[in-house]
């Protein structure tokens, strides 16, 4: 357990000094373009991580499962996967150049040429080979403890950001185009640190294709897949749906808020591949406990951060961005909540995850979904972001309430094993913030030092 709180503090270090870090660039990014180009950076952001998760059959999660069952090396499982995405990106790029106008219609709808340039698809979609292999540097990074290398590539990658976006947007003046192009940069540069720590990882970074260990990620993988699918259409679908019920303005909105809104879950996010890699060791007789421990935490965690930023996003969000972006405030406000019940269903699925039963979760990704699209539909004309935020916090209870009812039939446990949290529960969350302010203090020192 101390490994693991050991681990999770590491992670939440380097989370949050990525915050001020895409803070920064956020800010001055969306200032310089305003409502109507976030709200296209949205629209396009939405369809390339559609297309990735579409694309990604699920190996990611799959190929880290195998590596820490110790099954086959690092470079056969990024080989053996990435020659699938090479051919898929290979497909949309053909099909892209073959019809441009089909691919805007699907993203905006018949408006979708008065406001998204062919450019701008051509610069979304070269992303997205580097974010699929990045998918699965990134999770067996943190379940092999490799926090440094992990670090610098975020860190290193959130600089190189900054710079970009600040001499294509604010000097340059290119504005969505800018953006874009600074993304496509940052993505280079990450995926070149990447492939040096593949290089000097020795054996187990050599690049290999293996029929037989695809075979088994798919197989693997297939349950997490389609809950992917399901999740991002609850998220990201929910952008091109209410791309017909609103105006692009208020995807703007939407959009900035919903930056706030996955900062806040990173942090449950941040726990998952930690309790992925310890649950998922064979030596591990207490999965269930260590789970439930798991989403107990989550709760407390969360709480405060949810709390205060419902007070202050009204005022925050205008003053940072500009009085023009005042209705985002009022809707994180209002949908902001729905994190603590995100929080519950990922320790949920991270404990199907690390047994291999991804799929597990895929009723209640499935139900929360297709509830969160029905009452953006019913709600929305009549209310506008408001609707929309309603919908998302009934979704999002719909989902951990249902994650938990599968949890507790599968681990044969009881609700009183989640609720309410135990003395145990505070001295570990004590702990941990005692090991996170040790860690936060000492990379400070190292970098006023440097």
């Amino acid at each position: 357990m101390n490994n693991l709180i050991k681990q999770i503090s590491s992670l939440l270090v380097i989370k949050w000094i990525l915050i001020p870090l895409s803070s920064i660039t956020g800010i001055f990014v969306i200032r310089a373009i305003g409502p109507q180009g976030k709200g296209v950076l949205t629209l396009l952001n939405s369809m390339v991580a559609i297309i990735t998760v579409i694309a990604s059959l699920g190996l990611s999660s799959s190929s880290t499962y195998l590596h820490k069952q110790k099954k086959y090396s690092v470079g056969t499982l990024i080989g053996s996967a990435s020659l699938l995405w090479v051919v898929i990106f290979c497909i949309l790029a053909a099909a892209l150049f073959w019809n441009s106008e089909a691919f805007i219609k699907i993203v905006a709808g018949d408006t979708g040429d008065s406001v998204i340039q062919p450019i701008w698809l051509w610069l979304s979609l070269a992303t997205l080979p580097s974010t699929l292999l990045l998918s699965i540097v990134y999770n067996i990074l943190i379940v092999d403890d490799q926090m440094r290398v992990y670090g610098l590539v975020n860190v290193g990658g959130n600089l190189a950001g900054l710079a970009l976006a600040w001499m294509l947007v604010i000097v340059f003046k290119w504005g969505v185009t800018g953006a874009l192009l600074a993304n496509v940069g940052v993505q280079c540069f990450v995926t070149a640190i990447a492939l040096y720590w593949l290089v000097t990882y020795g054996e187990q970074g050599r690049i290999h294709i293996s029929k037989t260990a695809f075979v088994q990620m798919v197989r693997i993988g297939y349950g997490t897949y389609f809950s992917s699918i399901v999740a991002n259409i609850f998220k990201r679908g929910e952008v091109l749906v209410l791309m017909s019920l609103l105006d692009i303005k208020s995807i703007g909105y939407y959009g900035v808020a919903l930056v706030f809104y996955e900062l806040l879950i990173d942090i449950p996010r941040v726990v998952v591949w930690p309790m992925v890699g310890r649950l998922a060791d064979p030596s591990n007789a207490n999965q269930a406990k260590e789970a439930s421990r798991s989403i107990r935490l989550q709760m407390l965690i969360m709480s405060v951060p949810v709390i205060a930023v419902a007070l202050i996003s009204p005022f925050v969000i205008p003053f940072v961005y500009g009085q023009v972006f005042a209705p985002a405030g009022m809707f994180l406000t209002c949908i902001v909540s729905g994190v603590i019940f995100r929080a519950i269903h990922l320790g949920v699925y991270a404990y199907f995850t690390a047994q291999g039963r991804a799929e597990a979760t895929l009723p209640s990704v499935t139900v929360a979904a297709v509830v969160n699209l029905g009452l953006d539909i019913v709600l929305v004309p009549y209310f506008g972001l408001i609707g929309v935020a309603i919908s998302n916090v009934i979704a999002e209870i719909l989902m951990a309430v249902m994650s938990i009812i599968v949890f507790l039939k599968r681990s044969q446990g009881r609700w009183c094993d989640l609720f309410p949290p135990r003395k145990n529960d505070l001295l570990d969350l004590f702990r941990m913030s005692n090991v996170f302010v040790q860690k936060a203090i000492k990379k400070l020192s190292l970098i006023s030092s440097a």
